[in-house]
């Protein structure tokens, strides 16, 4: 199994070191069956948390088309959920919104169903946002 951990500016650490540290650690002790990277929507970089000090590097882009587990953070920063507040949560989830972020994980994250024919099927239109009419 993989795992991306999808960092953004102002991401909270700890909802990034402790989903990094079980995953890492179940790799360990599985001889390898699990495997964790930091991904961002840019591509491989430094992403700066929401305490500053704390940075961590990305690899490389998000990659929904891969076949892992994609975890993605809350923010650190004032407790306010405007977006109008500079500095806050609020804000800084709308500074993630702006990225492609929300795109590459929306094209990956649709639901999914396998057929009895073994097939696989889109269970959400994206074109539309609402769910697909035919399953067949």
């Amino acid at each position: 199994m993989h795992v991306q951990i999808a960092l953004f500016d102002g991401f909270d650490p700890l909802d990034v070191l402790g989903p990094f540290e079980v995953f890492h650690s179940a790799g360990e002790f599985s001889g390898g069956g699990v495997s964790t990277e930091f991904v961002s929507a840019e591509g491989a970089r430094d992403v700066v948390s929401g305490f500053p000090s704390i940075k961590l590097t990305a690899t490389s882009a998000v990659d929904v088309n891969k076949k892992s587990v994609i975890v993605v953070p809350g923010a650190a920063g004032g407790l306010s959920t405007d977006p109008g507040v500079a500095g806050s949560i609020g804000w800084i989830l709308g500074q993630a919104g702006s990225t492609d972020l929300p795109d590459r994980l929306r094209d990956g994250a649709a639901p999914r169903f396998v057929g009895s024919n073994g097939r696989r099927r889109h269970l959400w239109d994206h074109a539309s946002g609402s769910p697909s009419a035919g399953l067949g």
